[in-house]
């Protein structure tokens, strides 16, 4: 049975300590499920197997882009979960915010 977009959120949050948790954001990209070779931004691209979620996690928000940052790929299948380091952000405005900690602001937030 498939997951939902909810489920996906509940892995990636799961994925997190409680600090990272409340200082991240977490980000749906846009189209919501993913199948085939895709580019994130500049030379970063990600293999993309099976038709999965495809969600950016920001670990340090409002910051320059020089912060740790993860893409995680979620098999739409079954939820199997591939880390990869984010050496970019997403492109601008191909993203949903699905969740962010107590600490982070609205300015911090990509938009």
């Amino acid at each position: 049975m498939a997951i939902s977009v909810d489920e996906a959120t509940a892995i990636a949050k799961h994925a997190l300590s409680a600090d990272q948790l409340e200082r991240s954001a977490i980000y749906l990209l846009r189209p919501t499920i993913h199948f085939g070779p895709y580019v994130v931004q500049g030379p970063q691209s990600i293999a993309i197997h099976q038709p999965s979620y495809l969600l950016f996690v920001d670990l340090s928000p409002g910051t320059n882009w020089i912060h740790p940052g993860r893409y995680l790929v979620i098999a739409e299948a079954n939820g199997n979960t591939e880390t990869l380091v984010a050496q970019y952000p997403p492109t601008k405005g191909t993203t949903e915010l699905l969740f962010h900690g107590s600490s982070v602001e609205p300015w911090m937030l990509l938009s």
